[in-house]
């Protein structure tokens, strides 16, 4: 019988421990600051764009920032469904940045509509305590003025008064 050939030896592989932990990356600001996923969501290459595009890339991206990249993208995704498509030829970070441009606007106008309201109520508010003061102080010389005449009628009126109750006590 021929004999069995031995088994091939075991290779040994030689284990590697990992270069440092990983760790996650929150925010990575690409190119002009802006994150390459906004870049990305556009479907544009960042260093192709003009100066009036960045521009308005910027200022939508200041408009969706958040605490994460992933939170900004979920605003700007759920404010390009709000508004719709764009129409033919005008690009889909155009009509965000239309609406974002005038949503600022309109914050802004209600902040200084609120600013002008807070401001005239503190006005009425000091105008309406120096009237109750006056008030207050015309109310208390029309009482002492009452309590005066009160007690001038009474006196006058007291030696008129002692006939009668004199009168009356003679009937009892």
């Amino acid at each position: 019988m021929p004999l069995a050939k031995e088994a091939p030896q075991p290779v040994s592989i030689p284990t590697t421990a990992p270069a440092s932990p990983t760790t996650q990356v929150t925010n990575v600001t690409g190119y002009e600051g802006i994150p390459f996923e906004v870049y990305r969501f556009f479907n544009i290459a960042p260093a192709t764009l003009k100066s009036d595009d960045m521009k308005q890339i910027k200022e939508i991206y200041k408009w969706a920032e958040s605490d994460g990249i992933g939170d900004s993208m979920v605003k700007l995704r759920n404010l390009e469904m709000k508004i719709g498509a764009p129409h033919i030829g005008e690009t889909r970070y155009t009509k965000i940045y239309n609406w974002v441009r005038v949503s600022n606007i309109v914050n802004s106008l209600e902040k200084e509509r609120e600013e002008q309201v807070s401001k005239i109520m503190k006005k009425r508010e000091t105008e309406i305590k120096r009237i109750k003061q006056e008030n207050e102080k015309k109310l208390a010389e029309i009482e002492k003025q009452r309590q005066v005449e009160a007690l001038a009628i009474k006196k006058s009126r007291e030696p008129e008064l002692r006939q009668f109750k004199k009168l009356r006590q003679a009937y009892e």
